[in-house]
C-alpha cells in the first residue's frame, strides 16, 4: 500500500509543478503580447510596417514612407519580444520533465549566442572595410528579421504551451522559422553587398567567417541533442 501512495503522490507532485510551470509561462506570453500591444500605439500600420519591412529588399529607411515607420518605442518593444519569445521557444524546445534548469540556462545560452552572431558580424566587416554603410544597413535588416520573427516566434509559444503533446510537430515549426528567418537575412545582405558594389571574395568571405560557419555550429549543436532525447 506504502508503494502505491507514494507513485501516486509523486505523481501528483509533478503534475502540479507542470501546471505551476505552464501558468508561470503563459503569463510571459502575456506580458509580450502586452508589450507588443504597447509599442503598436500610435502606430497605425505597426504590423504592415513590420511584414513590409521583413519581405522588401530595399536598405536604409527607403522601405518605408513617413506613414510606415515606426516610433522608437515600438522599436525597444519588438526587440524585447523578439528575445522573450524565442527564449521560449528554445525552453519549450529543450523542456523533458524536470529538467527546468537545463532547458533555461541552455535556451539562454543559444540566444545569446544568437543575437551575438547576429550583432556583432556586420560591425567588424565595417570595421575592416571602412564602410559605416555596413553597419547602418546590416543593423537595419537584422532589426527587420527580429521583428517579423519574434512576433511569429510569439504565436508559436502560444500555440505550443497549449498543446505540449504536439511537441515534434512545433520543433519542427520552430527550426523553419529559424533557419528561414535566418536566411532571409543572409539573403537580404548579400543584396546589398551586391548593390552596394563590394568584390564577391570579401562578400564570400565575410558569409563564411560570420554567417554560414557559426549556423552551421549551433545546427550541429541543436542537431546532437535532439538525437540524444530520441
Amino acid at each position: 500500500m506504502i508503494l502505491p501512495h507514494l507513485l501516486l503522490q509523486s505523481k501528483f507532485e509533478l503534475l502540479e509543478r507542470q501546471t505551476h510551470l505552464t501558468s508561470i509561462l503563459l503569463f510571459v506570453i502575456l506580458a509580450c503580447s502586452a508589450i507588443v500591444g504597447a509599442g503598436r500605439i500610435n502606430n497605425p500600420n505597426f504590423f504592415t510596417a513590420i511584414s513590409s519591412g521583413f519581405f522588401k529588399f530595399k536598405t536604409q529607411d527607403k522601405s518605408f514612407n513617413e506613414n510606415m515607420r515606426i516610433s522608437q518605442g515600438a522599436i525597444i518593444a519588438l526587440v524585447i519580444n523578439f528575445i522573450i519569445s524565442i527564449s521560449l521557444c528554445f525552453f519549450l524546445m529543450l523542456f523533458e520533465k524536470n529538467n527546468y534548469s537545463f532547458a533555461a540556462i541552455s535556451g539562454i545560452l543559444l540566444v545569446g549566442f544568437l543575437i551575438l552572431l547576429q550583432q556583432v558580424g556586420f560591425r567588424i566587416a565595417s570595421i575592416f572595410s571602412g564602410q559605416a554603410g555596413i553597419s547602418e544597413n546590416g543593423a537595419l535588416i537584422t532589426r527587420q528579421t527580429w521583428f517579423f520573427s519574434g512576433i511569429l516566434y510569439l504565436l508559436l509559444s502560444l500555440l505550443w504551451l497549449l498543446n505540449l503533446k504536439f511537441k515534434t510537430v512545433f520543433v519542427f515549426i520552430f527550426i523553419c522559422i529559424l533557419v528561414i528567418s535566418s536566411l532571409m537575412r543572409i539573403f537580404k545582405g548579400v543584396l546589398f553587398a551586391f548593390f552596394g558594389g563590394f568584390s564577391w571574395y570579401y562578400i564570400f568571405l565575410y558569409l563564411c567567417t560570420f554567417e554560414i560557419l557559426p549556423v552551421f555550429i549551433l545546427n550541429k549543436l541543436i542537431q546532437m541533442y535532439l538525437q540524444s532525447k530520441m
